[in-house]
């Protein structure tokens, strides 16, 4: 951030410029939008940590409740789809035209940003809104890395590390509701996504191969122990490199 007043270089998120004083706009408007992001996603953070609370049910339950809970989905989705067709109308060809347009140009947020004013969500092909919906939750990822993933590792927390290690696996997989299926069209964007993701694991939180295979893996979520033991051992070198 360049001062507009002395011309100092200092770091966007001052809230005044340290040299002169002079007030920094840009970094009043980060600290609101950071506090409202800590709000809005407090109670998902509260969430996430259920999901490391340990279980015992077989792997055949497991699936069985999964078939289950996919084919409500479906039949919800189903009938959700049928009563937009028969209520709410069809989409005009124009937003259709350009959606597609935006997908085309690989403008994914600013597909799913377009999706969402437009109500265009279950009206465009299912390979369309998944590109969307994995660009809004790959923006998400980032918002919440700036959040609870601190550029040092020496101030990072174990509910943090495990709440960020979810969602990146969730992305990875993109097991994120309806839209989770491989669709031939959306290779290059899951590879994109994975490599990225990759790169945060193996970069960031300085995960090893294994280590990293295991959190590529979509049955890993399932294995809480090993969950926590990987999380110990991340912030384990994280304070060490921080020392």
């Amino acid at each position: 951030m360049i001062c507009k007043n002395c011309g100092a270089n200092y770091k966007l998120r001052e809230l005044r410029c340290p040299y002169c004083g002079t007030e920094n706009g840009l970094g009043r408007i980060w600290l609101m939008r950071r506090n409202e992001t800590i709000k809005r996603f407090e109670a998902e953070k509260r969430e996430a940590k259920q999901r490391f609370v340990p279980y015992v049910v077989s792997k055949l339950v497991n699936r069985l409740i999964l078939l289950f809970a996919i084919c409500c989905i479906v039949m919800v989705g189903v009938l959700i789809h049928a009563a937009v067709q028969k209520y709410g109308g069809s989409a005009s060809a124009d937003a259709k035209k350009k959606a597609m347009a935006l997908y085309e140009d690989d403008e994914f947020y600013e597909l799913h940003e377009y999706m969402s004013a437009n109500n265009l969500y279950g009206k465009v092909p299912d390979y369309v809104t998944q590109a969307a919906a994995l660009a809004y939750d790959y923006n998400e990822f980032l918002t919440f890395r700036m959040i609870y993933v601190p550029e040092n590792p020496g101030e990072w927390e174990e509910d943090d590390i495990k709440f960020i290690l979810g969602k990146t696996m969730n992305l990875y997989t993109h097991d994120e509701g309806v839209y989770d299926a491989e669709f031939e069209e959306n290779q290059e964007l899951y590879e994109v996504y994975r490599k990225r993701l990759r790169a945060f694991w193996m970069g960031t939180l300085r995960c090893s191969e294994e280590e990293v295979e295991f959190l590529a893996d979509e049955d890993s979520q399932y294995k809480p122990e090993e969950m926590k033991n990987l999380c110990s051992e991340i912030l384990e070198r994280g304070a060490a490199y921080a020392e």
